[in-house]
Parts: C-alpha cells; sequence; structure tokens
C-alpha cells in the first residue's frame, strides 16, 4: 500500500513538473523529479548537450556546453579531473543523453545524471533566471 502510494505521488510530482522523462523503476541515472533537477543546477552542475555540434550551432541553451555523444568521455576527462562533479546531460528527446550518461557513469563519473530532452533542459533553466 505504502508502495503503491509513493509510485502515485511520485507520478503526480511529475505530472505537475512538466518533466517529458518516463518513469522507470529502479533508474538511477535520469533525473525524474524537476526540484532535484534544479536544485544541482542551482549548485554549480555541469550541463552538456550530447547532440551533434551540427544541431548544438543551431541552437543552444545558455550554460550549457556541447560535447558530442560520440566524443562526451574524452571532452570531459579534460575538463573534470574531479570525478564528484555533478554532471547533467540532455539531448533533443533524452535517449542520446541517457546513453552518455551511462558511458560516464562507466568512467567513473558516478554523479552524472540524464536531463532528458531539450524541452525539459530549457524549462530548467528558465526557472533559474
Amino acid at each position: 500500500m505504502k508502495r503503491t502510494l509513493y509510485v502515485l505521488c511520485t507520478i503526480a510530482m511529475i505530472g505537475c513538473n512538466g518533466s517529458d522523462v518516463e518513469l522507470k523503476e529502479n533508474d538511477t541515472e535520469s533525473l525524474h523529479n524537476f526540484n532535484l533537477a534544479k536544485a544541482y543546477i542551482d549548485n554549480g552542475a555541469l550541463i552538456i548537450d550530447v547532440r551533434t555540434s551540427a544541431r548544438y550551432s543551431q541552437k543552444q541553451l545558455e550554460g550549457t556546453v556541447n560535447f558530442p555523444i560520440g566524443s562526451v568521455v574524452q571532452s570531459i576527462q579534460s575538463l573534470v579531473q574531479e570525478k564528484p562533479r555533478t554532471i547533467l546531460c540532455h539531448c533533443e528527446s533524452g535517449g542520446l543523453s541517457a546513453i552518455a550518461v551511462s558511458q560516464l557513469r562507466r568512467a567513473g563519473y558516478k554523479e552524472s545524471f540524464n536531463l532528458g530532452s531539450y524541452r525539459r533542459a530549457a524549462a530548467l533553466l528558465r526557472s533559474e533566471q
């Protein structure tokens, strides 16, 4: 009963916060909670757009860096030596950023999370201003 109530409350919170990331049980890589994602951003998380450079040049969010999915681990290793640093990844729909987070975690960046889509990242960054 408690578990069902927790799941329903979590789903309600996600729906109210504009998240477009699907809720998955035991998923520790995606940030489902809008307020938690916002707190990471407010505390200086590095926000990485993993789309191609061409897509990034067409539109990008202020405060993000572009490390395309094919080079995300090599790029982050040259920029971030401290592996406890929080890293948030996003792309157009959330799929590539999920892959990037898995790669980063395998490389030792355990505080890496999937922000999801460009639209969700934009909403989070807009709410910061």
